[in-house]
């Protein structure tokens, strides 16, 4: 049989057939520069998790994971999380080991975010809450690209920019790490990594 959104919907959704639908779990996430905010629900539309704001780093993650994981049903089958992309801000998310290993996180087009809210009644209108709300829907349909960031080294970089570390005052210390850092990801990434 054949997805009728294709091949990366029915790659998505093939761990959700024949299971009901009370024990899948989306984690909708809204990401900001050095904070994000998510909620859970069931995927009949329960809330389990209210919206709740975290920050951008790997404590941030494993509080949002605990506070989710407490309130998980005892026969949850899949927890789907919904990440839209935003610029370079999302991606310590998307890294093997950040979010907890049995969980399914996808990319979220923004584009795909603003058309659902529209889709919701909420065009026009941009908060956190009907963000969640457009990403967990998109989650529920089965949307998204499952991405893992292969380099560890680029979610140190990705968070210490979003934390603004070396920003101004102690720039330089803060360059020559990031540029050290930079030159394992060129490195892996088969490209020399050149410092200024």
């Amino acid at each position: 049989m054949v997805h009728v959104h294709g091949a990366r919907a029915q790659q998505l959704s093939a761990r959700t057939g024949g299971v009901p639908l009370d024990k899948l779990v989306a984690v909708p996430v809204d990401v900001g520069k050095s904070t994000a905010v998510a909620m859970a629900c069931d995927f009949t539309g329960q809330l389990l998790v209210p919206p709740l704001e975290f920050p951008l780093d790997l404590r941030g993650v494993a509080e949002l994971a605990a506070r989710v994981g407490g309130r998980l049903p005892a026969a949850t089958e899949l927890v789907g999380v919904g990440v839209e992309a935003a610029g370079h801000y999302h991606r310590p998310l998307l890294a093997d080991g950040v979010p907890p290993g049995s969980w399914q996180v996808v990319e979220l087009n923004p584009a795909w975010v603003t058309a659902q809210r529209c889709v919701n009644g909420s065009r026009g209108v941009k908060t956190d809450r009907v963000d969640l709300a457009a990403i967990a829907d998109l989650v529920l349909a089965g949307r998204g690209h499952l991405v893992r960031a292969p380099v560890d080294d680029l979610v140190e970089l990705t968070t210490r920019a979003a934390a603004g570390v070396g920003h101004h005052a102690g720039h330089g210390q803060a360059r020559c790490r990031s540029t050290g850092v930079w030159r394992g990801v060129g490195a892996r990434l088969g490209r020399a990594g050149r410092c200024r």
